[in-house]
């Protein structure tokens, strides 16, 4: 996993995404998906591909010492605004084939949001394995604790991350 994780930081990175630009500036950002990450990679780092890892990640990449000396920072967004977003996205075909066979398979036959909610996430949830997947899928790209918690799992209090516009370090 280190060696993987490592290839983040030159500037080819994985798959075109690479941390490096944040890097250089001496800091973290955790670029949660679907939270506007995109946008404020290019407007701070002149990169909209700096790539989806995990504090926890990061503090496996730098170690402890180095992790500790590093601005981290992460914008997260309203729970519901982004399972909106997600779907819109997904529906979409999303970023590669995978997102597009997946909403092939589970979101085609909604021809809205709401039909949507109404329908098949309330059976999803309970039980059905195309519901779990979809809820695991969102729920975990947008729990801020997934993306911001260190190796413990513990969310450190001292340092919070604000929903919505409001930045802070984690």
């Amino acid at each position: 996993q280190m060696k993987r994780l490592q290839q983040w930081r030159s500037p080819d990175g994985v798959r075109g995404y690479s941390i490096h630009s944040a890097e250089a500036q001496g800091t973290i950002f955790v670029h949660v998906p679907k939270c506007g990450g995109s946008a404020i990679s290019k407007s701070l780092f002149g990169t909209a591909k700096i790539g989806h890892l995990s504090l926890r990640q990061y503090r496996i990449m730098y170690g402890a010492r180095h992790f500790e000396r590093l601005f981290r920072f992460a914008f997260v967004r309203n729970p519901w605004d982004r399972l909106v977003s997600a779907f819109h996205y997904l529906r979409a075909g999303g970023v590669n084939e995978y997102d597009a066979r997946w909403s092939e398979r589970n979101l085609a036959g909604f021809d809205d949001f709401g039909t949507f909610v109404r329908e098949w996430i309330p059976v999803g949830i309970s039980g059905r394995p195309t519901g779990i997947s979809f809820h695991r899928r969102i729920s975990s790209a947008s729990r801020k604790e997934a993306w911001t918690s260190t190796s413990s799992g513990a969310w450190n209090p001292s340092r919070r991350i604000l929903q919505g516009s409001w930045i802070s370090a984690v």
